[in-house]
Parts: structure tokens; C-alpha cells; sequence
């Protein structure tokens, strides 16, 4: 008997023998798309670390020296994401902290984005 995978956001955490699941765009369950980080993707990954220093969802400092596993760490992230079909172009990627990333999950970066409001007096 397998046990279903839970899932964090879109991210899959596997468990037991059953095939890892996640939520699609639609809200439907799938098998989750196993992404494999070679070093093409590892190359664009540190470029984007090395041209990018602020989130680009909530416009903070993002310290690179911090573990990418931690929640202020260090993600890199596609502005249009790849289940909504985004590539793995330079242009498609930006620098977020892990958090920032897994709170948005597939939304539009347009619905997380923080923007500076100015006030009026």
C-alpha cells in the first residue's frame, strides 16, 4: 500500500512508494514534473546570483550566503512560470528568497509583487 505524497505550494514532498503529486495550474492533482539541475541550469543559476541582489517579489536584500534551503535564502525563480509555459531563458529568471518563491507558488508575479505606495496627505 502506497502512501500520497504531501505537498507544499507546488512543490512535491515525497513519501512512501506512491509517484509525488502536485496541484496543477487547473487545481487538479498530477504527477509531479521531476526537473533535473544540470549544469546549464546550475551556470544560469549562479549568474542570476551574481548580476541580481534584491527579490524581485518583495524588493529585499537577498544574501547569497545564506543556504537556498533556508527561507531567506537565496532562489532563483521564473517570472513566467514553467507550468504556464516559461522557460529557462535569462530573461524569464529572477532572483527571489525561498519564501517569496514557495508563497507564490504559480500566481502572476503581478499578484505577489510588493510595489511601493506612496501616500497622500
Amino acid at each position: 500500500m502506497g502512501v500520497l505524497a504531501v505537498c507544499l505550494g507546488n512543490r512535491p514532498i515525497e513519501g512512501g512508494d506512491m509517484p509525488s503529486m502536485e496541484i496543477g495550474p487547473d487545481g487538479s492533482m498530477r504527477r509531479a514534473q521531476r526537473r533535473t539541475f544540470d549544469g546549464a541550469w546550475k551556470a544560469k543559476r549562479a549568474r542570476i546570483l551574481k548580476d541580481q541582489s534584491h527579490c524581485y517579489i518583495c524588493g529585499s536584500a537577498v544574501d547569497t550566503s545564506v543556504p537556498g534551503t533556508d527561507p531567506h535564502g537565496p532562489s532563483v525563480d521564473h517570472l513566467i512560470p514553467v507550468s504556464q509555459g516559461g522557460t529557462d531563458d535569462p530573461e524569464n529568471l529572477i532572483l527571489t528568497h525561498l519564501a517569496c518563491n514557495m508563497r507564490r507558488g504559480t500566481k502572476d508575479i503581478d499578484e505577489v509583487r510588493h510595489t511601493p505606495q506612496s501616500r497622500v496627505w
